[in-house]
């Protein structure tokens, strides 16, 4: 009987019985497989309902099936046009780390990204100044991702239909090809990037005096993870022979001035609203062996801060 008929338990709480399929053998399903289906017919309360099965992901709890399951159930955006891989092709090849007229030249300034151990990408870096008069002199770079996207083009159209990129636990569904997000506006040290740039000076004792916004082109000179900072900060001395004296200057003075303007904001009242973060953890197979809750570390806030 299965093999002319089967029937599909369906995710959720949709429908309170399986739904009838017809010839399941044709796309030689197994029992316990996990399938995609339309609904062709819902069922009512004189009727069964039936569906038509599209597509077979594979069995039941492996991971890569339980990843593709989440893809069909939210009908998210997986691979792209080919349309749109052109236009992030000829972007690739038409860049090669000139400065343009219009964009300030700040790659002499000393320049830190912060971010996860599995960071795919570096879309945001810190550079931090001590002028003669005691002001500071913040710089956040932000990766200058429109420089590439023209208006109105197919990576645009794209981009704009997605929204947003997608973590899952095991795959980044990205808002642009990894071309763009991960190599042309990825801020990876040593490699001339172009940013926008907010340039803000302060007071001694973190206020505010004035803001300049521009186009710029920056290069980073070390890539630092949290734990990397973290360990710093508990301990900087043993770091005077792992880096150049001027990144070692700049990441004390970032510490040094976070912790400025977070005693200004919490003692003009700022709400502290963090709230804990869990992790999934996967072993090398992709199945999960646990979870943990994510610390907000000072090296966190250092970068929260700025941003």
């Amino acid at each position: 009987e299965f093999k002319q008929r089967g029937r599909v338990l369906v995710d959720g709480a949709i429908f309170a019985q399986p739904i009838p399929v017809e010839d399941p053998s044709a796309k030689r399903i197994q029992v316990g497989d996990k399938v995609a289906i339309e609904v062709v017919r819902f069922p009512s309360r004189t009727r069964a309902g039936q569906a038509v099965v599209l597509e077979v992901l594979g069995p039941e709890g492996t991971p890569e099936v339980d990843t593709r399951s989440i893809i069909y159930q939210y009908n998210l955006p997986t691979d792209f046009p080919e349309a749109v891989m052109q236009e992030a092709r000829e972007q690739a090849k038409g860049f090669d780390e000139t400065i343009p007229d219009g964009r300030q030249d700040l790659t002499e300034l000393t320049v830190l990204t912060i971010d996860p151990t599995d960071a795919r990408d570096f879309d945001d870096a810190i550079s931090i100044e001590k002028l003669d008069n005691g002001h500071w002199l913040l710089y956040v770079h932000i990766a200058d991702v429109s420089h590439f996207i023209p208006a109105g083009s197919k990576l645009d159209q794209e981009a704009r239909q997605r929204g947003t990129s997608v973590y899952l636990p095991d795959v980044v569904l990205p808002m642009l090809p990894e071309t763009i997000s991960n190599h042309l506006a990825s801020l990876q040290p040593d490699c001339i990037r172009y940013a926008l740039t907010a340039t803000i000076e302060w007071t001694a004792k973190g206020q505010r005096v004035s803001t300049d916004l521009r186009r710029t082109a920056i290069r980073s000179d070390r890539r630092f993870t949290y734990a990397e900072v973290d360990q710093f900060l508990k301990k900087p001395s043993p770091w005077k022979n792992k880096l150049t004296p001027e990144v070692f200057q700049l990441l004390s003075r970032m510490a040094q001035f976070a912790r400025i303007l977070r005693k200004r904001r919490m003692e003009a009242g700022a709400l502290e609203l963090t709230l804990p973060e869990v992790k999934i953890d996967l072993d090398s197979k992709g199945q999960v062996e646990g979870a943990h809750i994510e610390e907000q570390t000072e090296s966190h806030q250092i970068i929260e801060e700025f941003m």
